[in-house]
């Protein structure tokens, strides 16, 4: 409950958000207003996700999630290096990470490899090879 509490206070109208989208997952919005049940949420353009951002939708409060700014665009080699440890920020760094075709992240001692659907990306050619077995 202190922690509902807590995201409630933090996500005031017109504050940035992480919410669950159900077709798309972690999308960012901005909160329109707050009826102590529920948040209408607006899709922001600045999401990872093709949500329409002219769209509102009632939130849940177990779904929404306050985002800073500094911690939006994180791009970090290890995700337990995260500022805030959160599914939405972990899927936003990985969002990043993608589309700066770098498809390894690591979580500690695992690694995450996403599939580029891309084979021309310059430092997984061929002839990029004999630098990584060196």
């Amino acid at each position: 409950k202190d922690e509902e509490k807590l995201n409630r206070a933090l996500c005031k109208p017109g504050s940035k958000v992480f919410y669950w989208e159900p077709q798309h997952a972690w999308a960012v919005g901005i909160v329109e207003a707050d009826d102590g049940k529920h948040f209408n949420v607006k899709g922001h353009d600045y999401s990872c996700t093709k949500v329409d951002a002219l769209s509102s939708q009632k939130i849940q409060e177990d779904k929404i999630w306050p985002v800073r700014d500094d911690v939006l665009d994180e791009d970090v080699d290890d995700l337990l290096q995260l500022t805030v440890l959160h599914d939405s920020t972990i899927q936003r760094c990985l969002f990043i990470r993608y589309m700066k075709d770098t498809v390894y992240t690591n979580i500690g001692a695992i690694v995450v490899a996403l599939n580029p659907w891309n084979f021309k990306i310059p430092k997984y050619m061929d002839a990029k090879m004999p630098d990584y077995l060196a």
